[in-house]
């Protein structure tokens, strides 16, 4: 994946459905030939976050009144969240919509 803003870079990015097809990928020799051809030269940085998502939370700051929220939420309903006003004022939050320069995906399950 290039970089929108940076045309010589480019990005890998992986998400698993589970730790055994992590596993599974690892010990298949495709993997293990394209991993030792890219060491030679073809990546010049890798870096790998393992994580199990167990909850959400999303913290904010009004600009208008200062009222602080801190709540968990659904990942499936995020931006039913975000699109929640200030309790205490009703400021509505600006919210991203995600662009052709974006990395940011996010959509709701209905």
């Amino acid at each position: 994946m290039g970089a929108p803003d940076e045309l010589g870079w480019y990005n890998e990015v992986s998400m698993w459905s589970s730790k055994e097809a992590v596993d599974d990928w690892h010990m298949d020799t495709y993997h293990k030939h394209a991993k030792e051809w890219a060491a030679n030269g073809a990546i010049m940085e890798d870096i790998i976050s393992n994580f199990e998502l167990v909850g959400t939370r999303l913290l904010r700051i009004c600009p208008t009144c200062g009222t602080l929220q801190d709540k968990s939420y659904d990942m499936l309903a995020e931006l039913k969240t975000l699109a929640e006003p200030c309790p205490k004022c009703g400021f509505i939050f600006p919210v991203s919509e995600t662009t052709a320069n974006s990395t940011t995906v996010a959509k709701d399950v209905i």
